[in-house]
């Protein structure tokens, strides 16, 4: 009998329920296509660390060198994390105004409000009576977006269409170096909403406004009288720099286009593409802190921001190595397990562990917010794969008979269940027709489906720290018999 199979998972999320590289799926919720190459497994879940200490949306994050993680607010709030995962609530602003970036420099702990440059010195956790309120006072004072970033002697952040420094003297200088060049400012309209370190120089992503198609990435050497080069594109801002082979992907505008930056232009069209059911009133979000570096992929905080386009958590882009192809895959939901309606401000990789920082909007009564860390004890208990059409060549009628699911054991008593979809539709379990053939590793299931097209769905069903990795999903089918 003839076979259509699915046997690698490599290629991540497909372009469509039809086409995509090879290895790729349509759907797939914290699955892990990295660690076995060939197989696909369950990642460990997320689960919430901070309690009920964090009240607010926590967009910025320090690894402080004295040990301490920072995590900042949007009412003005800053917790610590001390080592063994003990958070408090460490300093509040008496104006509760949102924090909107921040930085450790030179022995201080730096942060922005719309207005101010604020800052501690280190170490330190309980004591803030030598906190620095209002330190320096910005230009333009942006009030949504004020990027941070370290590079050779200096701290540097954007302001609008300015480039406020400190250097390490412990200078501030509103637009420019101390004693230096003045920053000749961005061109009229675009505020810089990320920054990046692109060998000795900085790249400077920007927007005009989200409801305006026209962004620009400059190229500045950091203490010249004005950038190097820029290159625009018609989109809605540049949201986030993602660090990838070497070089940097710009995420532009709100419908996940991704594009490589070569040092000086950005390439065109889109090197990846997050897919979704964009329109005008259904886009999204990727905060500028949502974005790390983690097991040697990069890690992309999809966020809520207008309607349901696509499913929001924790997406990862990278490759098992530089034989494998690039692939998109959404490795974690939140705690909650919710899948929409969420915004994710952090993502903060800190040794072996990562953070991811949260506001769930699904509670109609009240909005709720929570940093999360990788549950290295458990495996995420919701995790499934939807392949992407198995039918072959469309011009040929089918009736498909058998269904089997090759897997390797890993222990405990976790299982698989499959479902089918057919022609797009909804998943029917094909559970009550399984059964496990021992020797091989399969689940079997038959049934007999005429249909023109057929995916295939796979649900994990973890113990703990256990799950099966899967090898290879196989359908077996006829020509149908005519009536």
């Amino acid at each position: 009998m003839p076979y259509l199979r699915q046997k690698n998972f490599q290629g991540g999320l497909s372009d469509s329920e039809n086409t995509g590289v090879e290895g790729s799926f349509y759907e797939g919720v914290g699955v892990n296509i990295h660690g076995k190459p060939g197989m696909a497994t369950v990642n460990q879940k997320l689960t919430k660390e901070s309690g009920t200490t964090v009240t607010d949306f926590v967009k910025s994050s320090v690894q402080g060198t004295n040990g301490i993680t920072y995590f900042f607010g949007d009412t003005g709030r800053i917790y610590s994390r001390s080592a063994d995962g003990t958070y408090t609530l460490a300093y509040t602003r008496s104006s509760n105004d949102a924090i909107l970036s921040a930085c450790e420099y030179d022995g201080y702990l730096y942060y922005t409000t719309a207005a101010h440059l604020h800052r501690k010195p280190l170490p330190g956790l309980g004591d803030w009576s030598d906190h620095q309120g209002d330190w320096g006072i910005f230009t333009n004072g942006d009030t949504k977006y004020h990027p941070m970033i370290v590079n050779g002697l200096y701290l540097y952040v954007g302001d609008g269409r300015a480039m406020a420094t400190v250097d390490d003297l412990g200078n501030f200088t509103a637009n420019g170096i101390y004693g230096g060049s003045t920053f000749t400012s961005l061109p009229h309209g675009f505020r810089a909403r990320c920054l990046y370190n692109y060998d000795t120089d900085i790249l400077i992503g920007s927007v005009v406004d989200e409801t305006i198609n026209k962004a620009r990435v400059f190229r500045w050497d950091g203490t010249s009288s004005t950038y190097d080069s820029t290159d625009e594109i018609g989109e809605p801002g540049i949201q986030a720099f993602v660090p990838i082979d070497n070089s940097v992907f710009a995420i532009c505008g709100n419908r996940g286009n991704m594009y490589f930056y070569d040092g000086k232009s950005l390439r065109e069209p889109p090197a990846k593409r997050l897919r979704g059911n964009y329109s005008s009133t259904d886009f999204i979000e990727v905060h500028p802190d949502a974005v790390d570096g983690f097991d040697g992929l990069a890690m992309i905080g999809v966020s809520r921001s207008a309607g349901e386009p696509i499913l929001h958590g924790v997406y990862s882009i990278g490759r098992y190595d530089k034989n494998y192809p690039l692939a998109l895959n959404l490795e974690y939901l939140i705690s909650t397990n919710s899948r929409t309606s969420v915004e994710i401000g952090v993502i903060k990789a800190v040794g072996q562990n990562m953070f991811v920082s949260w506001k769930d909007w699904n509670d109609p009564g009240s909005l709720t917010y929570g940093i999360d860390k990788i549950d290295w004890t458990t495996k995420y208990a919701s995790a499934y794969l939807i392949t992407r059409d198995l039918s072959g060549d469309r011009l040929v009628p089918k009736t498909f008979n058998r269904y089997i699911c090759s897997f390797k054991d890993c222990g405990g008593d976790a299982s698989l269940k499959l479902s089918y979809i057919k022609n797009y539709g909804t998943a029917t379990s094909l559970a009550s027709y399984s059964r496990t053939a021992t020797d091989e590793n399969y689940i079997i299931a038959d049934q007999h489906i005429d249909t023109g097209n057929l995916q295939i769905k796979v649900e994990w069903e973890t113990t703990g720290n256990s799950a099966m990795a899967v090898e290879e999903i196989a359908i077996e089918w006829n020509p149908k018999k005519p009536k």
